[in-house]
């Protein structure tokens, strides 16, 4: 269970009953809270992957050992603003973002592949199908189908898509949509770097 107002990640013992919060570590804690964790997926005892819609992308969370590791747009995911995550019978991680989904491999910690939308979506919550080997997509107004068979698409082609801007050595997050930056006149150090991770065009 993730707390929406800055507390973290709440575990209940059904056999004791007792409530314990990770990270225990105030500075982890931080590191966690203000990234805006909205989605997990328990993968081993211990040891939980969790995303986040304020830019801090796809985290790999030991909470036994209080580590943390974080994969974004230097690893290629397409975006760092993730909706939902939701695991496959291969292993995957399918990550919905506004300009796709990425297919996440646990095994290797690399991403897979990707589809890139033809459209920007805000997506509420995703569910793999094991049957169709498909995703739904749920909207605020529908759902939407997305195969996830690799055969079916074209050949994967590289796609330039902003990565990590900072302003005067600090992280800034741009928004999903957005496309006016607006500084101050002390925000003079500005670095912008670009990725180029493959993706499968739906058309």
């Amino acid at each position: 269970m993730t707390s929406m107002l800055g507390g973290g990640i709440l575990q209940y013992n059904t056999r004791s009953g007792e409530w314990k919060l990770f990270p225990s570590k105030e500075s982890e804690l931080d590191l966690l809270t203000k990234r805006g964790i909205n989605a997990f997926y328990a993968e081993d005892p211990g040891q939980l992957w969790v995303t986040s819609v304020l830019g801090g992308s796809l985290m790999k969370y030991n909470y036994n050992a209080e580590a943390l590791t974080y994969y974004g747009r230097d690893e290629s995911v397409l975006s760092d603003v993730i909706y939902d995550v939701t695991p496959d019978q291969k292993g995957n991680l399918w990550l919905t973002t506004e300009y796709g989904v990425t297919a996440f491999a646990t095994s290797t910690q690399k991403v897979t592949s990707s589809i890139l939308f033809n459209q920007s979506y805000a997506a509420e919550y995703t569910l793999y199908d094991p049957l169709s080997r498909k995703l739904m997509i749920g909207l605020h107004d529908r759902f939407v189908l997305v195969s996830t068979d690799m055969n079916s698409f074209s050949k994967p082609l590289p796609a330039p898509l902003l990565g990590t801007v900072l302003v005067n050595n600090e992280k800034y997050i741009v928004q999903p949509k957005q496309k006016l930056i607006s500084l101050s006149y002390t925000e003079k150090n500005i670095s912008i770097s670009f990725t180029s991770p493959f993706f499968d065009n739906t058309g």
